[in-house]
C-alpha cells in the first residue's frame, strides 16, 4: 500500500510539474503575442504617421499651386479690367456728363 500511495504521489508531483510547464510556456506564449502585438501597433501607428505626413505634403503642395493659379487668374483678371478702362475712360466719362446735365436739365 506504501508502494502505491508513493506512486500516486510521485504521479502527482509529476503531474504538478508538468503543469508547472505548460503554464510557463502559456505564459511565455502570451508575453510573445503581447510583445508581436505592441510591434504591430507600433508599426502600423508609424505607416499611418508617414502617410498622414504625405497626405498633408500633397495637399500643400496642391493648396500652394492651385493658390499661385487663382493669383495669376485674378492679376489677370485686373489688368484686362484696367485696359478696358483706360480704353473706355474717355467715352464713359462722357456719357456720366451727358447723363447728368440730362437729369439737372429735366427737373
Amino acid at each position: 500500500m506504501e508502494a502505491e500511495i508513493k506512486r500516486i504521489i510521485e504521479a502527482d508531483l509529476k503531474a504538478q510539474h508538468r503543469l508547472q510547464e505548460v503554464q510557463a510556456k502559456i505564459e511565455e506564449a502570451l508575453s510573445l503575442v503581447q510583445k508581436e502585438k505592441t510591434a504591430v501597433q507600433a508599426e502600423v501607428w508609424e505607416a499611418a504617421k508617414v502617410s498622414l505626413e504625405n497626405e498633408r505634403t500633397r495637399l500643400q503642395t496642391e493648396f500652394e499651386k492651385n493658390k499661385s493659379e487663382s493669383q495669376a487668374v485674378y492679376q489677370t483678371a485686373i489688368q484686362k479690367l484696367e485696359l478696358k478702362f483706360n480704353q473706355n475712360r474717355e467715352v464713359w466719362l462722357k456719357d456720366i456728363v451727358e447723363l447728368c446735365i440730362q437729369e439737372g436739365t429735366q427737373k
